[in-house]
């Protein structure tokens, strides 16, 4: 046995350990397979390389690196999941700067034992910022292969929302619901998850979530659900005074992923958006 597949294998070992607080029914739609907040030092279910910190801020957790000096090809990786996972989407709460000219922070999805598999990646710096998909693999990357890509104004120093998804053939990326997607996806159809920062990175992130994108109908049947009262503004953060990023309609089915005192966040039905809605407006499905 080869000294990565051991370490892998090992890995394995640790992942298959769940806090059952953290986990739902993996058989709804949208259902919480994993979720860390970070007040847990123990980060049960997860694997982080050298350079990964919990920090507490009053009760607040956060999982920070900073300024990482990583060589090419060997960025330090937060791990978690299982090696049968499918679909499903990793959605992340972080807060990013750059120490360097440019920095590379990734999330990562169905990755083989030799984390080979689907990045969603990030490049930045002052001039701005880069959202693209590719499949990484291979030794020196010799199985690198690009998908889509878009260009985005430069960051500020505040909080996003990432999202990577693999969703059968299809692989969806977003930042702050900005979305780039690819269909075609033939690489991989299964594998664990995870971050990856590359060096002059300086992140935290405060809430990271895997969900499940099964969709048989058993799982569809599951998902909770709800019926707008009224129109309603889409916001990214709960709160009135956060920017808007789509609307619904009076009577609109949406699935809702959760609640956060008087806001739900919740999935349009026929799209990738996700956002927060003022919670009086939605009628939960019994």
């Amino acid at each position: 046995m080869t000294l990565r597949l051991a370490l892998f294998m090992l890995l394995v070992g640790l992942l298959g350990w769940r806090d059952p607080l953290r986990a739902a029914a993996p058989e709804a739609f949208l259902g919480v397979l994993l979720e860390f907040t970070f007040d847990n030092p123990e980060l049960a279910g997860s694997a982080a390389g050298q350079g990964w910190t919990p920090v507490k801020i009053g009760d607040r957790g956060f999982l920070c690196i900073s300024n990482y000096h990583a060589q090419y090809g060997n960025f330090p990786k937060f791990l978690f999941g299982d090696p049968d996972w499918q679909n499903y989407s990793i959605e992340a709460e972080v807060f990013f700067k750059v120490e360097q000219q440019t920095g590379h922070l990734a999330l990562l999805t169905r990755l083989n034992e030799a984390w080979w598999g689907y990045r969603h990646g990030l490049i930045f710096g002052g001039w701005g910022m880069h959202l693209s998909q590719y499949y990484y693999g291979g030794v020196g990357a010799t199985n690198t292969q690009a998908f889509s890509g878009a260009d985005l104004p430069p960051p500020v120093y505040d909080w996003y929302v990432l999202r990577g998804e693999v969703d059968g053939r299809t692989m969806r990326t977003l930042i702050n619901e900005t979305l780039v997607i690819d269909y075609n996806l033939r690489l991989s159809d299964q594998g664990i998850a995870g971050l990856e920062v590359g060096p002059g990175v300086y992140m935290c992130v405060d809430r990271l979530v895997v969900r499940s994108l099964n969709r048989s109908a058993a799982a569809l049947a599951a998902a909770r659900r709800g019926d707008l009262r009224r129109g309603a503004n889409v916001r990214l953060w709960p709160g009135f005074r956060h920017e808007k990023i789509a609307e619904v309609r009076a009577g609109e089915e949406v699935f809702v992923l959760r609640t956060v005192g008087d806001w739900m966040q919740i999935r349009k039905q026929y799209s990738s958006v996700q956002g927060w809605v003022w919670a009086p407006n939605i009628q939960i499905r019994p």
